[in-house]
């Protein structure tokens, strides 16, 4: 039985890091090979000690380095998980570390996960924000991004209202991800206010500014952001995101006009959009909105009909 458990373990683990090691100068099974045969013979505590050693010589031989390290800090979480309890945070950032410079989804997940689950309650919060304030951000998945913004919202401290403009932007674009996902509604529920407190304090341009203005990638991600609330039916959110855009001229107000055909509360705002995206040449989002407001209500009369 153990066996079996191995067998599996060294297969998902090799079917895991193989996208990062399919370069030229790293060859895959000498390395993964060599990790297992030295790995199954180590004891938790000389597991843990190599972590250390990793940590500390990273600087060497990066991309090997890095797998090896990973590689080990994914045996000891498969078998001898408890013990990863004794990590330092500062060796969970280390790990983080080096799994999103390889984009690694999963190890990257499992590293926060445990740190949320292992460590003392009052280092998680802070440990959370940090995460979401760095570069790893981006490549987080929903089902991992959840479970993080509800430590910060439950913390003591209110860890997240410290959440800047650049992360409610990247969270807000991770979270408009058309995909459905079963986290997309309680994701939408702690992000949608951050969202629209940060929008309503945008300043607005004035006087000759007004000429040069372009859109901070907040109002750009903001844009799907409403598309995501329209397909989960939360009308209400959408048409206060909505209004914002407009009162701000993110949304011009050439935009907001009826097209024949078009009688539903989702279709108009999707129809502005479309027209706002043309205004400021986003072109993939004038593809995302037209889709289910155009497509579907298209009727020869209005598409004849060229957009103001």
């Amino acid at each position: 039985m153990f066996l079996c458990r191995r067998l599996l373990f060294q297969f998902g683990a090799f079917q895991q890091f193989t996208p990062a090691l399919r370069r030229p100068h790293v060859p895959v099974t000498r390395i993964r090979a060599r990790a297992s045969q030295s790995m199954a013979s180590l004891s938790p505590e000389s597991l843990l000690q190599r972590l250390a050693e990793y940590e500390s010589n990273s600087s060497e031989r990066p991309h090997k380095m890095r797998i090896s390290y990973l590689q080990t800090y994914q045996h000891l979480r498969a078998f001898h998980r408890p013990v990863l309890a004794t990590l330092p945070l500062s060796s969970y950032f280390s790990l983080l570390k080096h799994a999103s410079r390889l984009e690694l989804v999963g190890p990257v997940s499992w590293i926060i996960e445990d740190i949320l689950e292992l460590l003392p309650e009052p280092e998680r919060p802070p440990a959370m924000l940090k995460i979401m304030l760095s570069a790893t951000l981006h490549i987080l998945p929903r089902g991992t991004l959840l479970p993080m913004l509800q430590c910060l919202h439950n913390s003591p401290t209110r860890e997240l209202d410290k959440l800047t403009p650049e992360s409610i932007t990247a969270l807000a674009r991770i979270v408009a991800t058309p995909t459905p996902s079963p986290t997309d509604s309680p994701l939408l529920d702690l992000l949608f206010p951050l969202l629209l407190r940060r929008l309503e304090a945008l300043p607005q341009p004035q006087g000759a500014d007004v000429l040069t203005y372009i859109p901070p990638d907040i109002i750009r991600a903001s844009f799907p952001f409403v598309d995501k609330l329209l397909k989960l039916s939360q009308q209400e959110r959408a048409l206060k995101v909505f209004q914002v855009l407009v009162d701000s001229g993110n949304i011009p107000p050439e935009a907001v006009q009826t097209i024949q055909g078009l009688d539903d509360f989702a279709s108009i705002i999707r129809s502005s959009l479309v027209r706002a995206s043309t205004h400021w040449h986003w072109r993939p989002w004038q593809r995302r909105f037209c889709h289910p407001s155009f497509e579907i209500h298209a009727t020869p009369a209005n598409l004849s009909s060229p957009w103001p």
